[in-house]
């Protein structure tokens, strides 16, 4: 019988900067970084993320498998975006323009997983705005189904 490895806070390399440190440095993210890329500049976080983003889970992980098939659980969220005009225009604002005046402090970005249920890994995403049409959420999980194995 094999045992799982802990993959949480505690589980640190021997310089101490754990799974995220690792992630964070290779993705060239350190604290002298300048910010996030310019617009349309994400292919090296979207291939990072394509390497990294696997379910964890052992065949003896409790509550990882139903016979021979993989648990996996899909779950749509929002995130809120600096306040600047790229970010209004690529995502949107909720439920109102980026021109009308009660809208919201930030626009938000739409993000839709694919996780593991035993580990609560995240295995795929996608990512968009929450303005206009195809903005939704199963719109965003429709195009994480095709790439499902």
């Amino acid at each position: 019988m094999t045992t799982r490895k802990s993959r949480g806070p505690a589980d640190r390399d021997a310089g101490g900067v754990g799974m995220l440190g690792r992630f964070m440095e290779r993705a060239g993210l350190g604290r002298d970084h300048p910010g996030p890329p310019a617009a349309g500049d994400n292919e090296p976080m979207k291939e990072l993320f394509s390497e990294v983003a696997v379910p964890v889970a052992e065949e003896e992980t409790a509550g990882a498998f139903l016979g021979p098939w993989r648990l996996m659980a899909i779950d749509g969220f929002e995130w809120d975006a600096p306040d600047t005009r790229e970010n209004a225009a690529a995502f949107g604002f909720a439920g109102a323009g980026a021109d009308d005046a009660g809208r919201p402090a930030f626009p938000k970005v739409r993000v839709v997983t694919v996780s593991e249920c035993a580990s609560h890994a995240v295995a795929d995403a996608a990512m968009g705005g929450v303005a206009g049409k195809g903005a939704g959420e199963q719109s965003l999980a429709r195009g994480l189904y095709r790439r499902l194995g």
